[in-house]
């Protein structure tokens, strides 16, 4: 079939709509050859124009239809059908519509779409088609709660203008795309509650930018590499309910800039770093749910920014540090399930903003300090399931006490 016949027959194709034309590849393999180019489908959507392009065609949805030229975020949330048509079509629709497009938005969209949300089984989970690649002008890229599934495209790698991107409660699997870090300039990266399985990607120290990185959710393992430690801008590192093993990195007391800690509910075991407490803008640390052990370092004292801090179902020993009495700013303090000794130190009576102070479930001893009665925003106070006597409860203690159970407190509410 000579250049000119070939020309011809696309020409002629390319006049039948979109939603019909991908039929006629079954009349024979030239004619479905023919019709399989991104150059055909690029004519194609150009003799009908995006605004007569859209997600209807599945045949099951009847949104209203939008006109692409708009470019606004919430209205692409109507042309779901980019993701479901074949590559050539998305790599020319990506071309002729939103080349330029800086930012992409599909949020929630079961939420924003009545239809589907009252049956999200019409509309089963699609991968992320890598023409998103095609996108290059994208600083933000934001999927959040789409039900996509299958691997991240590594195709993602090559949006080098890309600054935040969310793929969150989605249900991605596989391991992270090193090529996902070729992106340099994000700041902000949201994996979490997906299926994401393997370690974290050395290439992830490219990203010297990143101020946020949450992988929460996942089923990511082996150690958290003490190569995050170059990630100096970080404000927030979420990497929660994984399954990451190991001891907690020295290193990553050199994250000077972190706001927000948060390692609870993986398998990692060895003592708290002392390094943590150097931390000094640190506003949450959670490194409950593990297998920690040893003491609860002294240095924590210093981390005066906290408001929660959360060391909650560990295998902690030894005393109750006297130096978290200078956590001025906090407002939770778990200690719950360890293997704490010793009393509870009268330091903890500093605590001005404290509003729940649970200790249950150690091995504490001793009197009671009564100063824990007088902390003005207390609300919740949890002592129970230790090895204290009623006689060691204050009487400034007794008007707050719950009796169903003795040594949990009610303070101001």
């Amino acid at each position: 079939m000579n250049t000119l016949l070939r020309e011809l027959i696309q020409h002629i194709f390319a006049w039948i709509h979109p939603h019909t034309v991908l039929r006629y590849k079954s009349l024979n393999k030239h004619i479905a050859s023919l019709l399989s180019t991104r150059h055909f489908a690029a004519l194609n959507l150009s003799r009908f124009g995006s605004k007569d392009v859209h997600v209807s065609y599945l045949g099951q949805f009847d949104f209203t239809e939008t006109p692409l030229s708009n470019r606004d975020s919430s209205e692409i949330l109507h042309w779901l059908w980019l993701f479901t048509w074949p590559e050539e079509y998305q790599l020319a629709f990506a071309d002729g519509c939103w080349n330029g497009l800086e930012t992409l938005t599909l949020w929630n969209y079961s939420q924003s779409l009545p239809l589907l949300s009252s049956d999200r089984s019409r509309w089963p989970p699609k991968p992320i088609p890598s023409a998103i690649g095609s996108l290059q002008s994208l600083t933000r890229l934001q999927l959040h709660g789409v039900r996509f599934s299958g691997s991240i495209p590594s195709s993602i790698g090559l949006l080098d203008k890309l600054q935040h991107l969310d793929l969150s409660r989605n249900e991605l699997d596989g391991p992270i795309p090193p090529e996902l870090f070729n992106c340099h300039t994000l700041q902000d990266l949201n994996l979490s509650e997906n299926k994401l399985s393997g370690r974290i990607p050395f290439e992830i120290t490219s990203c010297v930018s990143l101020k946020s990185l949450n992988l929460s959710g996942n089923k990511l393992g082996g150690r958290i590499p003490a190569s995050l430690r170059q990630l100096v801008d970080l404000e927030v590192l979420n990497l929660a309910e994984n399954a990451f093993s190991g001891p907690v990195a020295e290193e990553l007391g050199n994250l000077v800039n972190l706001t927000t800690l948060n390692l609870s509910s993986n398998n990692l075991g060895g003592t708290i770093p002392t390094s943590l407490g150097s931390l000094s803008l640190l506003r949450m640390l959670d490194l409950g749910g593990n297998c920690l052990f040893g003491e609860i370092p002294a240095e924590l004292g210093n981390l005066t920014n906290l408001d929660t801090l959360s060391l909650f179902d560990n295998n902690l020993s030894g005393a109750i540090p006297p130096q978290l009495g200078d956590l001025g700013n906090v407002k939770v303090l778990n200690l719950v399930n360890n293997c704490l000794s010793g009393m509870v130190p009268v330091e903890l009576g500093r605590l001005g903003r404290v509003t729940v102070l649970a200790v249950s479930h150690n091995r504490l001893i001793g009197l009671i300090p009564r100063e824990l009665a007088v902390l003005p925003r207390l609300q919740e106070m949890y002592l129970n399931d230790n090895q204290f006597l009623m006689t060691d409860i204050p009487e400034e203690l007794l008007v707050m006490q719950d009796y169903a159970s003795p040594f949990v407190f009610h303070g101001h509410r």
